[in-house]
């Protein structure tokens, strides 16, 4: 390794901690909660992850009913708690280090792809979708860092040859679908870039039944203990939750291309040194018929998942242009690929669209952490594209690259900054919560899910079971607004008391359904973040006014 490649990576490795370290205190948030508790029960049954009841769906069901990732991260969580405690800053700190593997891999992978592989990293680092998946405690994260190491092995074992490189690369692969399923793609995509690099079908593929028995193994093992194999259920609760019809496929596509210009943002600040004026006339084109797309298909069908029957100009405006960045990415994917028409190329391109395809057609909703997989390799795509347009040299090109790294870097910060401040408000709203005045002796109940649960469960708290709860008169009910699984309490036996006003940032949203804002799932809206005025955190406080027992 070369004294400049020492020093990108100590810059990278600087960089991506430094970028990290702000959110160590970030509370527990959305299914981070899922991934904690099977971290818990390994502690105590190492070898049975998934056999414990959780209320997350409105009544009690078994984990493994109600999970649908494996359990890797899990495992790693677990061995972090049993060192240093289920603090949330031990936590996230551990989940800095694959973060910080991954962007040395970026960069590492990126040499064999473009001629800035330092600011192909950098980009990567500051796209929303990396940032903000770097402070979460769910599995994404860890699968990306496997994937790019995996393809880093498997490369290297082409390359020169090498049956032990190949072999490592494998196992890598199985632990990255071991850690989400979706790692398993690696399998077809690097089969696919070694037949295209060999030009024949390679004896080194037969490295690729260690992760397929690895996998099949798992399939076996899950399916004795639990009685269904999670594998193959996973891929079936996807499927059987996809979209259909011609209205629902175009929302999506419309809200897939959204999400994959929000979660990798970077290509609207490369228009003055990736294109001449002639495309950036076109652009703008493109740019007015998206506009005009968006406005007549929701006055038409309605279904970009908004609650308002009146959509904000500015609302449409932030969809076209995330869209539009969405459209660049797929462009750079078949641009290259027309262009260079080589191994490289057809990895890329298998990539991105893989990515893509099942975030909107298979997967059961469209979301940031979906996405990010197509990050890397659309910054890698970002910079061949810089390097083809004659912009290598350091004269030449350092500048027209770091304005733009900055401006990715500011919005991916602020991006991340407000899913912080959602999260670290839930937490100070389930404090305020139990310091509400009620009769002795009272117990709190709650609805809804997420990282609301596991702090008023950790406070005491219990889910609120829609089929099996049994409420004494006085009981509390807390129903907090922006949350999932919430179910209507009957009149007659329940009671309003109150409503409690929470916290939160009010200038931007990831993950609020009266902004259309979801990153983590396009049900709250057709964006990962949307710049808007947003509403407070808001509960409804209910009271049992006679006992009732539900069966």
């Amino acid at each position: 390794m070369s004294r400049e490649d020492r020093r990108n990576i100590s810059i990278l490795v600087a960089l991506t901690f430094l970028s990290l370290i702000l959110f160590v205190n970030k509370a527990v948030h959305i299914d981070d909660t899922l991934f904690i508790r099977a971290a818990q029960q390994i502690q105590s049954h190492p070898l049975d992850p998934y056999n414990f009841t959780v209320n997350w769906f409105g009544t009690d069901r078994q984990m493994y009913a109600v999970t649908k990732n494996p359990p890797l991260v899990s495992y790693y969580l677990a061995c972090v708690g049993s060192i240093a405690g289920w603090s949330e800053p031990a936590l996230h700190c551990a989940m800095m280090i694959p973060a910080i593997f991954c962007i040395v891999g970026i960069y590492l992978l990126a040499r064999h792809f473009c001629s800035k592989p330092f600011e192909a990293a950098l980009i990567s680092l500051f796209s929303p979708a990396f940032l903000l998946s770097s402070t979460t405690l769910m599995c994404d994260l860890m699968m990306l860092c496997l994937w790019i190491w995996s393809i880093i092995f498997w490369m290297n074992g082409i390359y020169r040859r090498s049956r032990s490189q190949l072999v490592i690369a494998s196992f890598l692969i199985a632990l990255s679908a071991l850690t989400k399923y979706f790692g398993a793609a690696l399998i077809p995509l690097l089969a696919v870039w070694t037949i295209a690099e060999r030009k024949r079908i390679d004896s080194s593929l037969i490295a690729m039944v260690i992760p397929v028995l690895i996998l099949a193994g798992y399939q076996w093992l899950t399916m004795k203990y639990y009685g269904h194999g999670l594998l193959f259920d996973a891929a079936s609760y996807a499927t059987d939750n996809e979209v259909r019809g011609f209205s629902a496929y175009a929302s999506k596509i419309f809200v897939g291309l959204a999400f994959a210009g929000g979660c990798f943002i970077a290509p609207l600040f490369f228009f003055h040194t990736l294109w001449d004026r002639k495309f950036l006339v076109r652009a703008g084109i493109i740019s007015g018929v998206i506009l005009l797309s968006v406005v007549l298909f929701q006055s038409i069908s309605g279904s970009i998942h908004l609650n308002e029957k009146s959509v904000p100009w500015t609302f449409i405006l932030q969809f076209g242009v995330l869209v539009l960045a969405g459209v660049i990415v797929v462009w750079l994917a078949i641009a290259d690929v027309k262009k260079h028409r080589d191994a490289s190329s057809l990895m890329i391109v298998c990539w991105i669209a893989g990515t893509f395809l099942f975030t909107i057609f298979i997967n059961w909703t469209v979301n940031g952490r979906s996405i990010l997989p197509l990050v890397p390799a659309a910054a890698i795509l970002l910079m061949r594209r810089y390097g083809d347009r004659g912009n290598n040299s350091e004269s030449n090109g350092t500048p027209n690259v770091i304005i733009p790294v900055i401006i990715c870097a500011v919005i991916a910060l602020t991006v991340t900054y407000s899913d912080f401040s959602l999260a670290n408000a839930i937490r100070d709203d389930v404090t305020a919560i139990w310091s509400h005045p009620r009769t002795p002796n009272s117990k709190i109940w709650f609805e809804g899910h997420w990282g609301f649960q596991y702090y008023m469960e950790t406070s005491g708290g219990k889910a609120f079971d829609v089929e099996r709860s049994k409420l004494d008169r006085g009981d509390i009910v807390i129903i907090p607004l922006n949350n999932t699984s919430l179910y209507h309490l009957p009149e007659q036996y329940f009671v309003l008391s109150d409503s409690l006003q929470g916290g939160g940032m009010s200038l931007l949203a990831t993950m609020n359904n009266t902004a259309g804002a979801g990153f983590y799932s396009d049900f709250w809206g057709p964006m990962p973040f949307v710049f808007a005025e947003i509403p407070t955190e808001k509960y409804y406080v209910y009271i049992v006014k006679e006992g009732i027992a539900i069966h």
